[in-house]
């Protein structure tokens, strides 16, 4: 368990470890899902993908000017895919066509059914009818983390097991909320409804959102692909995926991210590329910092880059004055962080 309320921030280089792709990587997926082929006929135009292309169907069915409809969307999907290999990610290149509907949804859904195929091809997933194996997880950051949390929890008390940590995760799939669940499952034998009940005391906020609760979709919704497959559930999934200006249209949410920075007295960034659209959402109201210690993996990044992360951090942080640790190792992956900062990261200051 750890002594002092710790915040996570989660980012693609993270979920890496469990499988899912790096940023460039999933400009790449949905690039291929989004390639156009015509023969030149009406309608005859589609993308790659076979999912995307009955909700473009669906959505223009649903118009009064059908071939409009079908071709305003085919215009976005070229012109997404011929785009992605200058994206600094696919969330800046949505906010870079804030006001274009036809490619925040076709942008969104391609998000989507990448997320979902790797989830189902993650660490974090087992089929319906195969044991979890928890030593699937023995390369991956979380299985570190979650050693540190069961220090001294005992059954009677593993309903306490998330106290003081929470979650900002940048990325789409929910491989930290099922690793959770099949680890609790494991180790204490609770019942997956059990583990479903304690992981409700886990703050964990997804700020692009994410393919859904798993209370909605139950154990059985990640990683299933065959969700791609019925329409109107594909097209509902893609609601659930948030650009940039639509995360700041919602100030619960962005209160509940500055109220998790706010509060936090170890600051932890894992596996994050520290974009300054993402560093301006974890910004909080200056007079409300208690952070005294920062740790942060930047794993690659040059000595200089690494200077500019501690400035950026700062900024964001507003200066954040008084810390007794700042450190930014770029010779970490999120794994060997955890092992390295064993003793220390959960005992606090």
């Amino acid at each position: 368990m750890f002594k002092t309320k710790t915040l996570f921030v989660v980012g693609a280089g993270a979920s890496k470890e469990f499988g899912l792709p790096l940023g460039n990587e999933l400009t790449g997926k949905i690039a291929d899902k989004l390639r156009i082929s015509s023969n030149g006929a009406p309608f005859s135009a589609s993308v790659s993908s076979q999912p995307i292309n009955f909700a473009v169907g669906h959505m223009a069915q649903l118009s009064a000017d059908m071939f409009n409809v079908h071709r305003k969307y085919m215009i976005a999907a070229d012109m997404i895919s011929e785009a992605m290999p200058a994206a600094i990610s696919i969330d800046n290149f949505l906010e870079a066509h804030k006001d274009s509907k036809e490619i925040a949804k076709m942008g969104k859904m391609a998000i989507v059914e990448a997320i979902i195929e790797a989830e189902a091809n993650s660490k974090a997933y087992n089929e319906e009818n195969e044991a979890f194996r928890v030593s699937r997880l023995n390369e991956v950051w979380i299985l570190n983390l979650f050693k540190m949390l069961t220090e001294g929890v005992d059954l009677e008390n593993v309903s306490s097991i998330f106290n003081n940590i929470s979650i900002v995760c940048f990325n789409y799939d929910r491989c930290i909320e099922v690793s959770f669940l099949q680890l609790l499952n494991k180790y204490y034998g609770v019942s997956p409804e059990e583990a479903a009940n304690i992981l409700e005391g886990l703050v964990i906020i997804h700020p692009y959102g994410s393919l859904g609760d798993l209370n909605d979709w139950g154990w059985s919704g990640f990683g299933k692909v065959r969700v791609t497959r019925n329409i109107e559930q594909f097209m509902s999934l893609s609601e659930r995926i948030y650009t940039f200006s639509e995360q700041l249209a919602d100030n619960e949410l962005i209160e509940r991210i500055h109220s998790a920075v706010s509060n936090a007295e170890t600051l932890v960034f894992l596996g994050f590329a520290y974009h300054p659209q993402n560093m301006k959402l974890l910004q909080p109201k200056p007079s409300k910092m208690r952070v005294r210690r920062i740790f942060a993996t930047a794993l690659g990044v040059s000595g200089y880059d690494v200077e500019s992360i501690r400035q950026d951090v700062l900024s964001t942080l507003n200066g954040a004055r008084n810390l007794d640790v700042f450190e930014v190792r770029n010779d970490l992956t999120a794994q060997k962080f955890f092992e390295e900062y064993a003793r220390t990261l959960p005992r606090g200051a």
